[in-house]
């Protein structure tokens, strides 16, 4: 497609001031470079590319645009101000609607349907260092808040929001609450990230003004105790989760990854995404290392530490030790596998517990062994928060002392 066959432009800077002359044209430059680039990634007939040339005219020219009843609103001063500076331009008509107006409002062009795309962009620098499962799980919700949007509301301008759009995206999720038994921390994550998304656009959109606090006051629903599965025994974790000829018709690597969950008490993530590299088994204490890398995160800083390798977790990686590489960027189908065949198998110690409820169990099993809070904390990965946080912390061996007292046996 070709947009333009021109191989020069030339565009005058309006000014005898050679300062003057000097900050148009660095600003020039930026704005005819970001012009073409979006050009030839959007083509010509885009909206909002056409929004966004008037509005750059406008910051060359020293103003910020705003639509025409707005600069009425500013008073005398500012009409008289940008009048003169079009008239400086011999009434350019292109300088003049940017600097007066006249293109209308970007809400006319940014609408629900399409804001997304804008998101993602303004959006980078949350994304940075996760994996592309990672990413997807990020993105899923938010994408699902617009369209939930969308199905109440209507595809409307982002900027003609409402107080009473929000209030009706609320009044769906109570819906849901009372009829389907939605709690209330998912509603209060569903709407942060519609907030989230609308304050991304506000503070980064031409055009986009929204008092995004006020449209979101009160919507937060009262707190309620969030529901976690509930920990395995001791005793069946023992005789059935690590009974592998019991458990024989799961795959090989499902069977492992409950041995390694069993008696390290970590994430399933943290033990699917291990690389050869974080695997230690002929160190004098056999330990993986937790960390983050290039493209995968981990949930929080206090996550990063080192866990030994003791009973069941130590054959698992024995038998896996480059690790379960094949399944980093598909964690969850993984962890859903495992959990549907111990459903459907009936090889859950009841209908509330999962694979998840291995980690309970691992802190329940510190807990029974009177493990100071800075030792369990260090092995779970949480935030020692009782007092200031002195020294290095447990060593490796004396991590290894403690897990060694609790570890499970593999059943053939």
């Amino acid at each position: 497609m070709e947009i333009d066959n021109r191989s020069h432009i030339q565009l005058k800077l309006n000014t005898k001031c050679p300062d003057t002359a000097a900050r148009r044209c660095v600003i020039l430059n930026e704005y005819v470079e970001a012009y073409w680039d979006e050009l030839l990634e959007n083509g010509p007939d885009n909206g909002l590319l056409r929004f966004r040339k008037v509005t750059r005219l406008a910051e060359l020219h020293g103003f910020q645009y705003r639509p025409a009843a707005a600069i009425l609103d500013e008073g005398l001063g500012s009409v008289i101000a940008r009048y003169e500076a079009v008239a400086a331009t011999q009434n350019d008509p292109d300088v003049a609607a940017s600097i007066l107006g006249a293109a209308g409002e970007a809400s006319s062009v940014l609408r629900y349907s399409n804001c997304l795309d804008e998101f993602w962009s303004h959006a980078r620098p949350q994304v940075l260092g996760k994996s592309p499962d990672q990413i997807r799980k990020w993105r899923a919700p938010r994408t699902r808040a617009i369209r939930n949007f969308i199905n109440i509301v209507g595809d409307k301008p982002v900027n003609d929001t409402a107080r009473n759009d929000i209030l009706a995206v609320r009044n769906w999720w109570m819906d849901r609450v009372e009829k389907d038994g939605i709690r209330h921390d998912t509603v209060n994550k569903a709407m942060a990230h519609f907030k989230g998304i609308l304050a991304t656009l506000n503070d980064y959109e031409d055009g986009i003004d929204l008092d995004v606090p006020t449209l979101f006051t009160g919507t937060c629903l009262s707190y309620q105790e969030p529901e976690s599965p509930p920990p395995f025994s001791t005793s069946f974790i023992q005789d059935t989760l690590l009974n592998q000829s019991l458990l024989s018709g799961m795959s090989e690597d499902g069977r492992l990854l409950i041995c390694a969950l069993a008696d390290t008490g970590a994430r399933p993530r943290e033990i699917i995404t291990r690389r050869q590299d974080d695997i230690f088994l002929d160190a004098e204490v056999p330990y993986i290392k937790i960390r983050p890398y290039s493209g995968m995160q981990l949930k929080t800083p206090q996550s990063k530490r080192d866990i030994p390798l003791v009973g069941a977790a130590l054959h698992a990686f024995q038998e896996r030790p480059e690790g379960f590489t094949k399944y980093t960027d598909r964690v969850d189908s993984f962890t859903s596998a495992v959990n549907k065949f111990l459903r459907e198998n009936e090889f859950l110690e009841t209908s509330d517990h999962s694979l998840y409820s291995l980690r309970h169990s691992f802190e329940d099993r510190l807990i029974a062994q009177e493990v100071g809070d800075r030792m369990a904390c260090e092995l779970m990965g949480h935030k020692f928060v009782a007092r200031a946080k002195y020294g290095a912390g447990p060593t490796l061996e004396h991590k290894h002392r403690v897990l060694l007292e609790g570890a499970f046996r593999v059943v053939d």
